[in-house]
C-alpha cells in the first residue's frame, strides 16, 4: 500500500493516524496525543486533556512508575483521564 502527499505539509496527525490503522500497524490512540512506548515504559501526555483509551500492543499488568499503583491487571487497552498538560509514566510487564 501506499500513499502520495503533494501539499507541503499535509501530513496531520489524523492522517499519519489513518494511514497507521489502515496499514495494520499498532495505534495506540487516536491522533493528537503525544503517546510513546518502547514495549516497557508507556508514555501517555494530555495535549488534550480528558478520558482517553489506549491500546496495548500486548495483554500486561500497568503500573504507574510515579506512585507505584497498579493500574490494571491482563488489560489489553486502557480507559484513563488524563489530565490536561500531565505525563503518565506507566510500566508495562507483559503476561
Amino acid at each position: 500500500r501506499s500513499v502520495y502527499v503533494a501539499v507541503p505539509g499535509g501530513l496531520s496527525p489524523e492522517l499519519i493516524n489513518n494511514m497507521a490503522r489502515w496499514s495494520d500497524a499498532y495505534v495506540a490512540s487516536s491522533a493528537g496525543d503525544a503517546i510513546y512506548t518502547n514495549g516497557r515504559l508507556l508514555c501517555v501526555h494530555g495535549i488534550a486533556g480528558g478520558q482517553k483509551e489506549i491500546a496495548l500492543p500486548h495483554r500486561a499488568t500497568v503500573t504507574d512508575e510515579l506512585t507505584g499503583e497498579v493500574v490494571a491487571r491482563g488489560a489489553t487497552s486502557l480507559d484513563m483521564d488524563v489530565p490536561l498538560q500531565r505525563t503518565l509514566w506507566l510500566r508495562l510487564d507483559w503476561e
